[in-house]
């Protein structure tokens, strides 16, 4: 993510969060599609592990789950938190995209002024 902020302060930060966006969600649909059973289970589970622990902010959680898409932490965690224990490929690749995207030109904003 270093690299492409830099990328982003030397070029055009529209384009490079754009291709950047897009490749990564190539990549984890492809990993999503291969491991689909696996991480719907993992999510059903941390879906209710949250809900009994975190009741009180669950109406965050589909925000949270957002942004956790445009992060490097386990992506289980944003399944979880937007409530995706069933992955349809097609939804799941237009949030993973919005959230890189966004994620990238916020990360780039917040640190312009550096």
């Amino acid at each position: 993510m270093v690299v492409l902020i830099e990328i982003m302060r030397s070029g055009n930060p529209y384009v490079v969060a754009w291709f950047a966006s897009l490749t990564a969600t190539a990549v984890d649909c492809f990993i999503y599609a291969i491991l689909k059973d696996t991480l719907e289970k993992n999510a059903k589970k941390l879906t209710r592990y949250i809900h009994k622990k975190f009741s009180r902010f669950a109406d965050a959680f589909p925000i949270a789950g957002f942004l956790v898409f445009g992060l490097p932490v386990p992506d289980e965690i944003g399944l979880a938190l937007m409530e995706m224990t069933e992955i349809k490929l097609y939804k799941l690749a237009i949030v993973i995209f919005l959230s890189k995207f966004l994620t990238l030109l916020l990360f780039w904003k917040a640190l312009a002024g550096q």
